[in-house]
């Protein structure tokens, strides 16, 4: 189980899709990451991901395979 937050851009981007994982670090909250990723998604078109550091360290294998999955799937 991989505990994340994601912000999509409103409109889908023309050209390439942008994509931007942000890993918070061990001794912060994520939560300093709820600004940058709102204004990167809604005005730069970005497709943001925030990721809980505890979690994915804990099974960085497991959680390296799940992104590759999900940003595949994604439309």
């Amino acid at each position: 189980e991989i505990h994340y937050t994601e912000w999509l851009p409103a409109a889908p981007p023309a050209g390439p899709k942008k994509v931007l994982i942000m890993w918070h670090g061990l001794l912060r909250t994520g939560r300093e990451f709820d600004e940058p990723a709102a204004y990167l998604s809604e005005r730069l078109g970005y497709r943001v991901l925030r990721l809980e550091a505890e979690v994915v360290m804990r099974n960085l294998p497991e959680a390296v395979a799940r992104i590759r999955a999900a940003l595949a799937a994604a439309p």
